[in-house]
């Protein structure tokens, strides 16, 4: 996703700079470019990328990709980016991401904080470094979860420069909440029963899941005192799947090549989130243990 957003910003017109906590991969996308696939055909971009913060000046925001269990060290790299004019946009997977990059950015502030929280809807795999392929580009919908809507505003009307759809909402917890229920849902099974998200909505026992997901994670989210969905919660995910039916979940990518996934900051979350509210989550809990425990095989493959 970071090499995704940041090749199609460039392409389109923004000067962005690429910040890679791998020195040996920064130099090589320095040097090398990165290669984009769409809609039937490659192209190169190229941008500015460095494994060192300082050597990428102030920027006037910052869009935050890394996987959710990074959000903490990635703050704290991102440090010598941020200086006051700087606004700080996660558009990542999970609950939580916003909270964490306010507690090492901005200890102590509440209110009128840089940091900017969204979704973006967007489909990217990693072929080899450098190589990128992107399945779809939606919108980007993002707020001020503290209040600072004027700089919320500010934001997307910059970003819409260069991205087909940008949203500034003043409910942006709602829109996270959307986001983290339908990923809740859709992940685990897909990366568990090595499915498109489309064949969730085939198989009867895995459609019944599906459904089951959205409801505990629609519990919760109402007991946290969120209505994410004006509509049918288990119609708007059911909707995802359709309209991603052979994509692949970043969870089932992660799984399938032996890596770390973020189902602690997804499904985790919201159990969690359940047990300090008092919702049972028993579907949701069950498949945590299940994807930590192929994690822990795949760890241990030679």
């Amino acid at each position: 996703m970071g090499c995704g957003v940041s090749a199609l910003l460039q392409e389109r017109g923004a000067s962005v700079a690429l910040l890679d906590h791998r020195p040996e991969r920064a130099e090589y996308l320095k040097a090398s470019g990165i290669d984009v696939h769409q809609e039937g055909q490659w192209w190169k971009v190229r941008l500015r990328c460095s494994a060192q913060p300082t050597d990428l000046g102030t920027p006037d925001l910052v869009i935050v990709l890394v996987k959710a269990y990074a959000t903490a060290s990635a703050a704290e790299t991102l440090r010598p980016c941020v200086g006051p004019n700087t606004s700080v946009l996660t558009l990542q997977n999970g609950l939580g991401n916003w909270e964490t990059l306010q507690r090492v950015l901005e200890p102590g502030s509440k209110r009128d904080s840089s940091i900017l929280a969204g979704t973006i809807v967007m489909g990217a795999a990693t072929e080899a470094v450098g190589k990128v392929r992107i399945s779809g580009v939606g919108p980007i919908v993002l707020g001020s979860p503290t209040g600072d809507h004027d700089r919320a505003r500010r934001v997307a009307e910059e970003l819409a420069r260069f991205w087909p759809r940008v949203q500034a909402v003043e409910d942006v917890e709602a829109a996270l909440w959307r986001k983290a229920i339908a990923n809740a849902a859709i992940n685990p099974l897909t990366a568990l029963h090595e499915v498109p998200n489309g064949r969730l909505l085939e198989e009867p026992d895995l459609r019944a899941d599906l459904r089951k997901l959205v409801e505990e994670a629609v519990a919760v989210a109402r007991a946290s005192g969120i209505e994410p969905f004006e509509a049918d919660p288990i119609e708007a995910v059911e909707g995802v799947c359709r309209l991603t039916a052979a994509n692949h979940s970043s969870m089932f990518q992660d799984l399938s090549q032996g890596r770390r996934t973020e189902i602690d900051q997804i499904n985790g979350e919201i159990v969690r989130r359940g047990a300090a509210a008092g919702i049972p989550t028993p579907l949701s809990e069950a498949l945590v243990a299940q994807v930590k425990a192929r994690e822990g095989r795949s760890q241990q493959k030679p």
